[in-house]
This record gives structure tokens, C-alpha cells and sequence, in this order.
């Protein structure tokens, strides 16, 4: 039986896999998650096969992911609670050798990673190739949407961060010193250079890039602190 080597941000949740797996024949081990930003998983000599578990849905899981798939490309099965999705095409694209739902029995696991070991895929070429494009126009929303979010000034990224964290535009008014017609007005800015309608569409449009952690710094302005920049200068 091929040797396969198991990871998980969850070291028991990879304990638990990689017990199954040896006593399915594998020749099973584990290596630690690597925490450190930039590192990857060091592949002892001799793997043939990785189960990679993680979470990616958050942004950070999913990046350190996509490093660990690419220093040992087409060899990791992922397995994730992820919906199948966008996600699971960022790990495709990152050369996952397949993607699984986290709700796989073991038996089916192993089978699946027999069928690997002998060049079968677990995922179809066309579905693979769907979720792959799914995640390309995932990133180039989030492009284009990052690129909109430039325009805005210092000041609109403030309030545009303080109505993400709530505050509605009275308390903004309090807070930065000005009158609830100058945020009004601040809003309508953020909504036209947004390309949105409403209040509700550019906050969400802010949290899928705070998510992703690309929101534009302006200054000091930082998503956890969308408040304190610099609200004395008001370039309006």
C-alpha cells in the first residue's frame, strides 16, 4: 500500500484520519500545520499521498492552503467543510490533486486515495475546470471591486468602515464632529464610486474585502480600526 502523509489545522482531527488509514493498510503519518506565515509542510521521502483538512472559508486557512498545495503540487487530497464552490476551484488552481467534502467516510476516503495512487482523479476534469473558473471570477470581482475602492477618500473609507461596524449615521456625525447632511452626503459619495445602490450593498461589498483582507490602507486606516483615521482632516 502507497505511504500518504496527513495534515490538519486540527492536529486530532488528523490523528483520528491518519489511525483510520493505517488501519486500512496505509502506511499513514502526520506532519504539523505549519503557523508560520509563509511556511509550508515538510514532505518526508518516500510520500506518495497528503490529506490536507482545513477550513477555507477563512481567507487565512485558504492561503495557507494554497502555499502547502503548491510546494508539493498534485499530490493532496483536501478534504473541507467548505460548499463546494469557489473555494474548492482556489485549491484546484493551487494544483490540489482533488477536493472532498470534510463528510467523507473514511472507507471512502481510502478508496478515493487508492484511486489516486493509481492516476485517477477525484474530481471530474469538467467540474474541476468549472470550479476552477468559478474562483478565477471570484478574484477578478474582487479585483475590480478592490480597484472601486481606491477612489474612495480617506475620510469615506472611515465612514464606510464605521457603518460596517455598525454605527448608524448619527453616531458617525458624533463621532467624527460634523453634521448628519455631511455624512449623508459622505454615503452617496461611497455609493456612486462603489457602483451600489444602498448602504446595505457597499457595507457587504466592504466586508468581502475585509475578509480577504484587501481593503485599500489609507493612512494608518486599518479594517479592525476603521475609526482612527486620522478623523480630524476632513478632505470634503
Amino acid at each position: 500500500m502507497s505511504s500518504v502523509l496527513v495534515v490538519s489545522d486540527q492536529m486530532l482531527v488528523a490523528e483520528t484520519i491518519r489511525a483510520a488509514l493505517a488501519g486500512q493498510g496505509w502506511d499513514a503519518r502526520l506532519a504539523r500545520w505549519p503557523e508560520r506565515a509563509g511556511a509550508v509542510v515538510t514532505v518526508p521521502p518516500g510520500m506518495t499521498l497528503g490529506v490536507l483538512v482545513t477550513d477555507l472559508e477563512r481567507a487565512d486557512r485558504l492561503e495557507h492552503a494554497q502555499r502547502i498545495l503548491a510546494a508539493w503540487p498534485d499530490h493532496w487530497v483536501v478534504l473541507t467543510g467548505a460548499p463546494r464552490g469557489p473555494r474548492w476551484g482556489a485549491v484546484l488552481d493551487a494544483r490540489a490533486l482533488g477536493v472532498l467534502s470534510s463528510a467523507v467516510g473514511l472507507e471512502d476516503l481510502s478508496a478515493v486515495l487508492r484511486r489516486a495512487a493509481a492516476g485517477i482523479r477525484p474530481v471530474e476534469p469538467g467540474e474541476a475546470n468549472q470550479l476552477r473558473h468559478s474562483w478565477r471570477a471570484v478574484l477578478a470581482e474582487q479585483r475590480e471591486l478592490a480597484e472601486r475602492m481606491r477612489r474612495l477618500t480617506r475620510r469615506e473609507l472611515t465612514i464606510l468602515g464605521l457603518l460596517y461596524a455598525g454605527d448608524n449615521v448619527g453616531r458617525i456625525a458624533a463621532q467624527l464632529g460634523v453634521s448628519e447632511a455631511t455624512v449623508r452626503s459622505q454615503v452617496r459619495a461611497v455609493l456612486r464610486k462603489l457602483a451600489v445602490n444602498s448602504q446595505l450593498a457597499a457595507v457587504a461589498a466592504y466586508a468581502s474585502l475585509v475578509e480577504e483582507r484587501r481593503v485599500p490602507d489609507r493612512g494608518g486606516w486599518s479594517p479592525q480600526n476603521p475609526g482612527k483615521a486620522h478623523a480630524a482632516q476632513r478632505p470634503w
